[in-house]
C-alpha cells in the first residue's frame, strides 16, 4: 500500500532555480510528475545493491523522545519513520487516507467510528489494539504540545480490540486532518506503563525503530522487518547532526553523508552543475510572515499596517535572501491547502504606502522595532524590509533575539512593533493556521489581534460540511485577513536537499513532514 507520490530528484539549472518561482506553488525547475531519467522506485532499481546504511544530516538536531510535545519539524519527520498515526495524508490528492485505521464511518457530524488494522505489531512484538489508540489520545489531551489538536474531542470509546469511536464536542471538519500530525502517533500503552516515559514511547509501529541516540550528535534507526506495509529497502538510517550548512555540504561531497538538508544558498549554482550531486527542492509548509503587534501604537492603526504591507516587496526578499528558492505568498492560506483561493491581495505599491501613511498622520515618518531570531536568512530578510520601509520614511530598528527569547517576547506582546517569523502548521487542515495566527488568544497570534468578526468567521467555517460552501467561507476569511492586515504573509520556503547521485526516493513531503520512509542509496 505504497500510497505516496514519488518525487524523484530534479537536477536544476541555476537559471531555473533563480527564475521559476511563481505565486501558485510547485517545484522549482520541474514537477513531481516529471522525474529525472534513471531514478527508479524502490524495488525497481537495477543500478546496484542497496547500501546497508544511508546517512542524512538535517538542519536541526533530533530533540526529544516525547512524541506529543515535539518542538520541531525535523523531529516530527523522524517520528514519521518510527510511528504511525491513525490516518495519513496522501500528497497526490491532499486527502486523508487509511493508516492504522483501515476505514472509518462518519456516524454523525460529531461521531466517527474507526475500524483498526489487525495483525499490526509494535516494535517490541506486542499487538496494536484499540486500547493503544484510546491511551494515546487521552494522554495527548493532557499534553501541553498536543492538547489543542484534540480540543474538540469529548470522549473516546473502544468497542472490542479493533474498533474505536470518537465523540466530538461540536462539528469539526478538520478533525481527521489533525489526526495526521505525527505528534498524535499511536504509542504502546503497555510499553509506556511498564517501562516509563523515556523508554515506553519508543515502541512504535512504523517502518523503522530506534537503536541508538546521542543528542547533539546522531540518531540511528533500524528497519522494522515486520512492518505491516512492507519492510523498507534500506536496513539502517543514521541521522547525523552537523550544525553548519557549509559543513553538511562538504560531508556530502566527501561521501561522509549520502544527503543533507539546506546547503548554503551561495553554493546552489555549483551543486546544480555538479554531475556527482543531485539538487532536490520542493515547497514546504513553512510560511514566512510579518506580524504587526496591535498592542503597540501605532500598529493598532490598520492604515499603518496596510502602508507597511504595500511597502514590502516580497520578491526582493525571495531574490536577495533565498536566491529565488522560495514562492511568493499574498494570502494567509498556504497555497498547497485544498481551501486556498486566489485573491487579489496586497501587492508592492510605494505610492499607495505613502498615501496610507499620510492618512494615518505619519507623513513625516516614524520609528519602529522589528523583532526576529538569530538565523541568517531571517536577519537578512529584516535588513531588506528595513531598506524598503526607509523609502516611505519609516526607520526600522532590528532587534535580534535567541529563538526562545523571541518566542517569549512575541507571546507576551510587549517590546516590539513587528516581528518576522515563520510557522509550519498549515498542513493539518485549513483551520489550524488561521485559528492559531488570527483567532483571539491563538497560540501563534503574535499580532495579538482580537476581532469578534474574525473569530466568528473562523468558528463557522470549521463546522460547514458542504465543501463548496466551506471553500467560500475560507475565501471570505482570506479576503478579510488581507483587509485588516494583522499578519502579512511573505513567502513559502522550499525544502532543499543535496544528495549524492546514488540516493533515490526522497519523497514529496507530507506538508511540513519530510517523507524519508523509502529513501535508499545504491553502490
Amino acid at each position: 500500500m505504497k500510497k505516496f507520490a514519488k518525487l524523484t530528484a530534479l537536477s536544476l539549472s541555476i537559471a531555473l532555480l533563480l527564475t521559476a518561482c511563481g505565486k501558485s506553488g510547485g517545484n522549482v525547475g520541474g514537477s513531481a510528475s516529471n522525474p529525472q531519467s534513471g531514478n527508479g522506485s524502490v524495488g525497481q532499481n537495477t543500478a546496484g545493491t542497496p547500501k546497508e546504511m544511508v546517512v542524512f544530516s538535517p538542519r536541526l538536531d533530533f530533540q526529544t523522545m516525547d512524541v506529543q510535545n515535539t518542538p520541531s519539524i525535523v523531529t516530527k519527520s523522524i517520528y514519521y519513520l518510527v510511528y504511525n498515526t491513525l490516518v495519513e495524508k496522501d500528497v497526490e490528492t491532499n486527502t486523508v487516507v487509511p493508516a492504522l485505521a483501515e476505514s472509518w464511518t462518519q456516524d454523525s457530524g460529531t461521531e466517527i467510528t474507526f475500524t483498526l488494522r489487525q495483525g499490526v505489531k509494535f516494535h517490541d512484538g506486542s499487538d496494536f489494539t484499540a486500547a493503544d489508540v484510546k491511551f494515546t489520545y487521552e494522554k495527548a489531551m493532557e499534553s501541553a504540545g498536543s492538547a489543542t489538536k484534540l480540543a474538540s474531542l469529548e470522549r473516546i470509546d473502544t468497542e472490542g480490540d479493533y474498533t474505536v469511536k470518537v465523540t466530538l464536542k461540536s462539528v469539526n471538519m478538520d478533525f481527521l486532518d489533525l489526526l495526521t500530525d505525527p505528534s498524535l502517533s499511536i504509542m504502546s500503552k503497555t510499553a509506556f506503563e511498564n517501562l516509563g516515559e523515556e523508554k515506553g514511547i519508543q515502541q512504535g509501529t512504523g517502518p523503522y525503530k530506534y537503536t541508538e541516540w546521542k543528542q547533539g550528535s546522531y540518531l540511528e534507526l533500524e528497519a522494522n522487518e515486520d512492518y505491516w506495509d512492507g519492510a523498507p529497502v534500506t536496513p539502517k538510517l543514521r541521522v547525523q547532526y552537523i550544525s553548519e550548512n557549509s559543513s553538511r555540504l562538504i560531508a556530502v561531497q566527501t561521501g561522509e553523508l549520502d544527503f543533507c538538508q539546506d546547503p548554503p544558498g551561495s553554493e546552489l549554482p555549483n551543486i546544480a552543475a555538479n554531475k556527482d550531486l543531485r539538487l532536490i527542492t520542493y515547497p514546504s509548509a513553512t510560511v514566512d510572515f510579518v506580524a504587526f503587534n496591535v498592542n503597540e501604537a501605532p500598529m493598532n492603526n490598520p492604515d499603518v499596517r496596510k502602508a507597511i504591507a504595500y511597502a514590502i516587496n516580497r520578491q526582493d526578499i525571495i531574490d536577495g535572501v533565498f536566491l529565488g528558492n522560495a514562492i511568493e505568498l499574498n494570502n494567509i492560506m498556504h497555497s498547497s491547502n485544498a481551501y486556498y483561493s486566489e485573491i487579489e491581495g496586497t501587492e508592492y505599491n510605494v505610492e499607495k504606502a505613502k498615501e496610507l501613511l499620510a492618512k494615518a498622520g505619519y507623513a513625516d515618518g516614524l520609528t519602529l522595532t522589528l523583532a526576529t531570531n538569530t538565523t541568517s536568512d531571517s536577519q537578512a530578510a529584516c535588513t531588506v524590509i528595513q531598506a524598503l520601509l526607509d523609502e516611505i520614511g519609516i526607520t526600522v530598528k532590528i532587534d535580534v533575539m535567541e529563538n526562545a527569547t523571541l518566542t517569549a517576547t512575541m507571546s507576551a506582546g510587549v517590546g516590539y512593533h513587528m516581528c518576522y517569523s515563520r510557522w509550519s502548521g498549515y498542513a493539518f487542515g485549513p483551520d489550524t493556521g488561521i485559528r492559531e495566527m488570527l483567532y483571539t488568544g491563538g497560540s501563534n497570534n503574535y499580532a495579538h489581534y482580537s476581532d469578534p468578526k474574525m473569530d466568528q468567521m473562523i468558528d463557522e467555517a470549521l463546522t460547514i460540511e458542504d465543501n463548496a460552501e466551506r471553500m467560500a467561507a475560507y475565501k471570505a476569511i482570506e479576503e478579510y485577513s488581507d483587509e485588516v492586515m494583522a499578519v502579512y504573509p511573505i513567502l513559502v520556503e522550499n525544502y532543499t536537499f543535496v544528495a549524492r547521485k546514488s540516493v533515490q526516493n526522497i519523497l514529496e513531503p507530507l506538508g511540513p513532514i519530510m517523507n524519508l520512509r523509502e529513501v535508499a542509496a545504491y553502490d
